[in-house]
């Protein structure tokens, strides 16, 4: 009773309470056995097998016609994470008794992607979270050990501070106390000694990571400090201020750009904009440029007539020993993250893409080759993504945050979409950072809002 079409498929629960039945058109229904009646229906696209977690609280299930496994909560029937585990259709999947594993085996005859392969099992893989924040995150990065994660947070007009984990663990490792505003930003020098930090009280301090001391107290920024970076040598940071919400709007003040000389803290350049709000600050591998982009507001929002605010892009590259803008380009959209590609030679933006034909904003990925002077899309624009993004250091693949609160991780080769983590938040989960470690194995994000921090494996093995 409930199917519409031929069953192909069914299978019970290892407690036997639930019994999970798949139709023709892949229709999955959940039914509570004792009592005879439906549970949940699931609707993946085109299930072909399934199968039950050991506990029995989660369902994966193989999606024939996209080519990848899905995993679902039982009780609630709700999407936990997908893996786009072949490129061909995938026919069968099975948990190991200890619900560490899922096997998942993909391809037809004479498929040349005729295989199995084991993925992480248990919820989104092999995650560590890490709570302790008692305000809202605001910045998370690696340290260059792979093994430590820093974060920063702050609400309001109070004192935040950053924070030292144990990425393995989430064990809270150190507190970094000091600022008087909202700890904004964060990066960590090359060498994993030194963390920079930047704030609402508009100063930037420099902390010794072994002992929490601080070492040097960086003046001169009129306003918030939001984005640091460090060059590849630690003997240049840049720091971005200005341009957040104001009683103008989103945009509407001043943006400066500064360069700084380590270990001393000398200035060495000073740039503003007149208005704007930045949105990321990178330095080029090789320490020779650094980018920034930001959003220009190019018209205001007009309450009477309800004219919205037109924004653009902006991305401007600097010369790493003296700040001097080298090149600026303009961009149709506003774009909210940037990154160079792990050998320097190309520079990648994430963020709008202008609307689709249902209304919605669209986000993008795009390349950027300054030799050739061309773009081209790396990941295609949709209403849920991406906003941020990161390069693992292969160069192999891309990781990006998504408008919807998830993280996929994406192959540069073939533009193939290898898997999703996290689940959609409702009604809004904007990704506020995602980062590789420095060997690529490890992956961090938060949410715009929250108060956590997760870590993934970014490897599963095949």
């Amino acid at each position: 009773l409930g199917h519409t079409a031929a069953l192909r498929r069914v299978a019970f629960s290892p407690d036997g309470k639930l019994l999970a039945s798949v139709e023709d058109g892949g229709t999955v229904k959940l039914w509570d056995v004792p009592a005879k009646k439906e549970h949940r229906t699931i609707r993946p696209d085109y299930a072909l097998d399934l199968a039950f977690s050991p506990d029995g609280t989660r369902l994966a299930i193989a999606e024939f016609v996209n080519s990848r496994v899905t995993v679902w909560d039982t009780q609630s029937g709700s999407k936990l994470y997908s893996i786009l585990s072949h490129t061909r259709p995938v026919t069968a999947v099975a948990f190991r008794p200890d619900g560490g594993r899922l096997a998942a085996a993909g391809g037809l005859r004479d498929d040349s992607d005729l295989s199995i392969r084991l993925w992480p099992g248990r919820g989104d893989p092999e995650a560590t979270t890490f709570r302790g924040h008692t305000a809202m995150v605001r910045s998370a990065a690696f340290l260059p050990d792979g093994a430590r994660v820093v974060s920063t947070s702050g609400r309001g007009s109070g004192p935040g501070d950053a924070r030292l984990w144990d990425a393995t663990t989430g064990q809270e490792l150190r507190a970094f106390r000091g600022h008087t505003g909202m700890v904004l930003c964060a990066t960590v020098s090359p060498d994993g000694k030194t963390l920079a930090t930047g704030s609402a009280d508009k100063t930037i301090r420099l902390w010794e990571i072994d002992t929490g001391r601080e070492l040097h107290r960086l003046q001169g920024h009129k306003r918030e400090v939001r984005k640091l970076a460090f060059s590849a040598d630690g003997h240049r940071l840049a720091s971005v201020a200005g341009g957040g919400p104001s009683e103008k709007g989103p945009g509407a003040e001043p943006v400066e750009v500064r360069l700084w000389e380590l270990p001393g803290g000398r200035p060495v350049a000073d740039i503003e904009r007149p208005k704007g709000d930045a949105s990321a600050v990178v330095f080029r591998p090789d320490g020779s440029q650094f980018a920034v982009v930001m959003t220009e507001v190019v018209a205001t929002y007009d309450v009477v007539i309800g004219v919205p605010a037109k924004r653009t892009g902006l991305l401007t590259l600097h010369n790493a020993h003296d700040g001097r803008i080298e090149r600026t380009l303009r961009l149709d959209h506003p774009k909210l993250d940037l990154s160079y590609t792990p050998d320097g030679r190309r520079l990648a933006v994430a963020g709008d893409a202008g609307h689709t034909e249902a209304g919605n904003v669209a986000a993008v990925v795009q390349e950027f080759d300054p030799e050739a002077d061309t773009w081209r899309d790396l990941v295609p624009a949709r209403s849920t993504g991406p906003v941020r993004l990161t390069f693992a250091p292969d160069g192999r693949r891309l990781a990006t945050g998504n408008f919807d609160g998830t993280v996929t991780i994406w192959d540069l080769g073939s533009g193939r979409e290898l898997l999703t983590l996290g689940r959609p938040s409702v009604p809004f989960g904007l990704v506020g950072q995602v980062a590789f470690s420095p060997d690529g194995s490890r992956l961090l994000a938060f949410e715009v809002g929250g108060g956590t921090v997760t870590v993934w494996d970014g490897t599963p093995k095949k």
